[in-house]
């Protein structure tokens, strides 16, 4: 979830969003690139990883909804109470605004001006300044009788000048604001990239790493996501990667034999283990656990899965109804002494050979003792 969280505020301060509404919008953004980029990637979750992932994202969205409901709930508080002097601040509050919107002082100060030049018939006229004064002094002393010409008052508040410098100066810290921003989002979506891409790239063990693990642990998981290239396949059926959102991905796998062998060579797809698992599995139980679905587009409404021990040993076909759902379906098989076989395990994916197809998400294996 902190991850998430740390996306979000950086996200949120990006977009400079101040209130409950933009913050919507924000989220609705990320979770959209989220898909997007999930969709984009190579890797895929389980279906409990999906769930995880899915549920720290909202977590992170709640928290930080939670911090913004309990500040405005203070500044409410604190606005109450200072109610009483608000009367006394509207005036300063007034000025302030003027003093923020030039544009509107202007107005109204031209609009002065237009409305004493109508009344100026009916006054007496204005005094002359200091400068007219002594311009007409100096006319007297020397004889003249037409007046010198005194350059008036400045009597246009808005300097036009300063105006365009001052909007110039705005247009540029708007253009430099706009530029950090693009760069923060860009950033921010190269590092939602990155996070996704870490946590949704499909999983293939290197088979020696398989062997390893189930040595040591007992355990292993043969491929996870969209990984195709772990199947091999029989003429009439058909295997693919597929993308999804926030998980790795499946293989899709379809089939249109309406009968197939459940021994080596199997008529259907199937995963071939090593030769040194095989050995591994010597005097072993192996259970095999495939999570799969019914495909999104033409679903199969019937599998079939087998665990052939790379002999002439096999589980049969074993059926199972599947449906839209991600769902865990086990086969197991006691390995007799074989030392040097490679056993492969076998995937129907529609046992009425119509064509249709179903995703796996996951298998994986564990070994026992007979």
């Amino acid at each position: 979830m902190d991850r998430y969280l740390d996306i979000l505020k950086r996200a949120i301060a990006a977009s400079g969003a101040r209130d409950r509404q933009s913050r919507l919008a924000v989220y609705v953004r990320v979770r959209a690139e989220l898909d997007r980029l999930v969709k984009s990637s190579e890797r895929s979750f389980t279906v409990s990883e999906q769930i995880a992932q899915q549920t720290a994202l909202e977590q992170a969205i709640a928290r930080i909804e939670a911090a913004y409901a309990e500040a405005e709930t203070n500044a409410g508080k604190a606005a109450s109470g200072s109610g009483g002097d608000r009367g006394g601040d509207r005036g300063g509050d007034q000025a302030g605004r003027r003093r923020r919107n030039p544009f509107a002082a202007f107005r109204n100060r031209s609009a002065n001006r237009n409305r004493d030049a109508g009344q100026q018939g009916d006054r007496q006229p204005a005094a002359l300044p200091p400068q007219a004064h002594q311009a007409q002094a100096h006319q007297a002393q020397s004889g003249q009788s037409k007046p010198a010409p005194v350059r008036p008052p400045d009597t246009d508040p808005w300097d036009d000048d300063a105006d365009r410098a001052g909007a110039k100066r705005r247009t540029t810290r708007l253009a430099i604001v706009f530029g950090v921003a693009i760069i923060t989002v860009t950033a921010l979506g190269a590092g939602l990239w990155i996070l996704l891409s870490s946590l949704t790239a499909p999983s293939a063990p290197a088979f020696g790493k398989i062997a390893n693990r189930l040595e040591s642990r007992g355990s292993a998981t043969l491929f996870s996501g969209a990984e195709p290239d772990r199947f091999k396949t029989k003429a009439r059926n058909t295997v693919s990667g597929r993308g999804s959102a926030f998980h790795q991905g499946s293989v899709h796998v379809s089939s249109t034999r309406k009968t197939a062998s459940d021994t080596d060579p199997t008529e259907a797809a199937w995963l071939p283990l090593t030769a040194r698992i095989g050995e591994l599995l010597t005097d072993k139980t192996l259970r095999v656990t495939v999570v799969a679905r019914a495909a999104a587009d033409d679903p199969s409404p019937e599998m079939a899965l087998a665990i052939v021990d790379g002999d002439s040993g096999t589980t049969g076909w074993r059926r199972f109804a599947v449906d839209r759902a991600f769902r865990p379906y086990t086969v197991e098989y006691a390995f007799p002494p074989l030392p040097g076989s490679r056993p492969i395990i076998a995937v129907w994916a529609d046992t009425d050979g119509a064509g249709r197809g179903i995703e796996i998400n996951e298998v994986s294996l564990l070994v026992a003792p007979n």
